[in-house]
């Protein structure tokens, strides 16, 4: 069966004058436009394409880079906007439709607005919606404390980043345990923190337990050794400023130079910690 809004492995069954016929298992059929097909494309060959139907209801394959698949959130630029609805660019040549009843806000050219994609039940076409609050699921949690996710950002408020989770929950990265610059639209990897009674989820950017502190021990390693061979941070530093300088928590930052001096490779004083030269 062939799949709009996704990407498809099909087979070409036939050369046409001005492209190709693409077919899957079940008869399934596609056309693929010249323009988009590789050079030594011939008949019997795979090939991944996107598919989309265009003005005609026929189904095209592109092998250009959507910017959004099918049941996915993403952050798409305005074309251009008319009295029915607006266009938005999608990464292929066919721009993506949001009517005007599926819009959260006025949109207007060059705005970047959240996204979510999916197949309008009349049409059975492809159309976008940045009302994204009916996409989110807050009651059928799939993911586990500890499990590691995609997260996109959406929001950046005092308390937080607020981020959807594999394209599906929303949830909350706080203030006081981003290491990073965040900002919205960033793309990131993260883990789940703990899910609440609520289902309300919160998430971290870092590892659990002692492979996170064992991934940061290179990152300090690298900074005492730019430093001289010397890092001026201790027991009573400020932990804004270690989370300024190295990017990490000082509990991260305690264990893991408590991890380089059973190692033999730095000693721990008062004023800091320093490189053993080894000979």
């Amino acid at each position: 069966m062939i799949e709009m809004g996704k990407l498809n492995e099909l087979v070409v069954s036939k050369k046409e004058s001005h492209g190709f016929t693409l077919s899957c298992e079940n008869g399934d059929t596609a056309y693929l436009p010249t323009k988009y097909a590789p050079n030594e494309l011939g008949v019997d060959d795979k090939i991944t394409v996107f598919i989309y139907k265009d003005s005609d209801d026929n189904l095209i394959g592109t092998t250009e880079t959507p910017k959004i698949l099918l049941n996915q959130f993403a952050y798409l630029r305005v074309i251009s906007t008319t009295r029915d609805g607006t266009y938005l660019d999608m990464g292929i040549e066919k721009d993506l439709f949001v009517p005007e009843n599926r819009q959260s806000k006025n949109l207007y050219e060059d705005d970047l607005a959240l996204t979510y994609l999916s197949l309008d039940d009349w049409k059975n076409k492809l159309i976008g919606s940045t009302k994204i609050a009916p996409f989110l699921d807050q009651e059928n949690i799939t993911v586990k404390p500890k499990e590691k996710v995609e997260l996109l950002v959406f929001s950046v408020t005092d308390m937080g980043a607020k981020v959807i989770i594999n394209n599906i929950h929303e949830g909350l990265l706080y203030e006081n345990e981003i290491y990073q610059s965040v900002e919205i639209g960033d793309k990131l990897v993260g883990y789940i923190k703990k899910i609440r009674e609520d289902n309300k989820i919160d998430v971290s950017l870092q590892v659990f337990g002692f492979k996170h502190v064992k991934g940061e021990v290179g990152g300090i390693l690298d900074a005492i050794k730019a430093n001289g061979g010397f890092l001026d941070l201790h027991d009573y530093s400020d932990p804004e400023e270690i989370k300024r300088r190295l990017n990490i928590s000082k509990k991260t930052y305690k264990k893991g130079i408590g991890m380089l001096k059973k190692q033999e490779i730095i000693r721990i004083e008062k004023d800091g910690v320093y490189l053993i030269k080894k000979e």
